[in-house]
């Protein structure tokens, strides 16, 4: 019994900690030190092999570890030929061995994380499941309300600035709760929203569904990060369709739906016209970054489609990000947003990063960038034809398969392969695992 409570304290760590993103560990680690799971996984792994616990390894697993040893080759190839080529191991301040073992090792923390959760998450009882997740959300929530209410100085405990101290100085007037930036938000929210949704529908417990479904509708409306506004509006909206098919015998629920599936596309039209109307005024630089990024890294996997490693891609990435930039400049586009940011990017090729999942086809080229998505095609098919199938879930997987893909860095976004852990459980246990309080089985309502 002991031995069981030490195994479900280490999944309750695992997703629990998933939530703080600008940890104190940056101070000597950098980006990669951010979250605090960067420090405190190995010591769950450690603590988990010393348990002798012995870790479950699925297809999705497999796939990550082999894009994990892809990448490991490609930077050996990439990085043997510059230094030869160029008599030099060095690109700009980074030693570009100590840095492609540095990102090797910030991406072994992803399949890391998802393999020790999906063994701890299989063990536990299906009564237990949800519940780090429900503390996570509803504590977000907290984060929330006094972040409302003591912007632009929020929450400096969460927060720290470069020199490891707490970030009691620097103003951020956009909600980011316990993350760096506003755009990282999405993942959390989605995640733990979802999941604590999915929990209180599957429980039939109608009152905790209204409570979680306010709480969603109130991060929806605070929040800044408009990718997430217009993700929830088609949620939504397909939603409220699936919910009057069901009735679409009456004439009122013809009306209805026929009102809804209109607005589906005015949604989306208006949606879209207000994020960029926003960020065009108010967070141009951002969107410039971003912009440019995700060009810039669309043509480069094209041109270098077995990718260029995480080193020498940062000089052949500055070339094509220069051309994008000069395009931009001299088109149309100059007129809505100054890129002054961007040059600035230019000037420091050793921050250039990556925004999204595609992006990472700077570094491990197509092949990697098919695997992955071959990866999220499997999940969902095992998920489609289980007992716990859900549409609305799927269009929500489907939709946050698209924000990592266009927005969000992968590494370090652990809310998102917890996600992908809760869905590969269900879709594997179909009937038997569930987010259920009893140990009796209830048949699944589907959302």
């Amino acid at each position: 019994m002991k031995k069981i409570s030490v195994e479900y304290l280490l999944y309750f760590l695992l997703v629990f900690l998933s939530i703080f993103n600008d940890s104190y560990f940056s101070r000597w680690f950098g980006y990669f030190g951010r979250p605090i799971l960067s420090v405190f996984l190995p010591v769950l792994v450690i603590v988990a092999l010393v348990l002798g616990i012995k870790f479950k390894i699925d297809k999705t697993a497999r796939t990550l570890l082999k894009l994990l040893a892809l990448l490991a080759a490609i930077n050996f190839f990439s990085d043997t030929i510059y230094m030869i080529l160029s008599d030099s191991g060095r690109i700009g301040n980074d030693y570009i061995v100590v840095k492609s073992i540095n990102s090797l090792i910030a991406f072994l923390y992803i399949p890391v994380y998802y393999i020790l959760l999906y063994t701890l998450m299989e063990k536990i009882p299906k009564r237990k499941i949800c519940i780090p997740f429900i503390i996570a959300f509803f504590f977000l929530f907290f984060v929330l309300i006094v972040e409302l209410a003591t912007v632009p100085t929020a929450w400096p405990i969460f927060h720290y600035n470069n020199s490891g101290s707490f970030d009691t100085s620097r103003y951020y007037s956009r909600v980011r709760l316990t993350t760096t930036e506003a755009s990282l938000t999405v993942p959390m929210i989605i995640t733990y929203g979802v999941i604590t949704l999915w929990h209180y529908k599957h429980e039939n417990n109608k009152i905790m569904v209204i409570v979680s479904s306010l709480l969603l509708v109130c991060f929806a409306i605070t929040s800044t990060a408009r990718t997430f506004i217009v993700f929830f509006a088609i949620v939504l909206v397909f939603s409220l369709g699936k919910y009057l098919i069901k009735r679409k015998r009456t004439g009122r629920g013809y009306v209805l739906f026929g009102g809804v599936l209109l607005s589906l596309p005015v949604a989306v039209i208006v949606g879209v016209l207000y994020v960029y109307t926003e960020i065009f005024t108010k967070y141009l630089g951002s969107l410039a970054i971003r912009v440019t990024s995700l060009i810039a890294g669309i043509v480069h996997m094209l041109i270098y489609p077995f990718g260029m490693g995480n080193s020498v891609s940062v000089l052949t990435m500055q070339n094509i990000l220069e051309n994008v930039v000069d395009w931009f400049a001299t088109n149309s586009f100059s007129s809505l947003w100054n890129y002054w940011d961007v040059r600035q990017v230019l000037l420091n090729p050793e921050s250039i990063s990556t925004y999204g999942i595609l992006t990472y086809g700077i570094y491990w080229g197509m092949v990697g960038i098919v695997l992955l998505y071959i990866a999220f095609v499997r999940i969902y098919k095992q998920y489609k034809i289980s007992f716990n199938y859900s549409p609305v879930v799927g269009v929500v997987f489907w939709g946050y398969v698209g924000i990592m893909t266009l927005t969000v860095p992968m590494d370090n976004c652990f809310s998102f392969w917890a996600f992908l852990v809760f869905i590969s459980i269900l879709s594997r246990e179909g009937t038997e695992r569930t987010c259920d309080t009893t140990q009796k089985h209830i048949p699944s309502r589907k959302i």
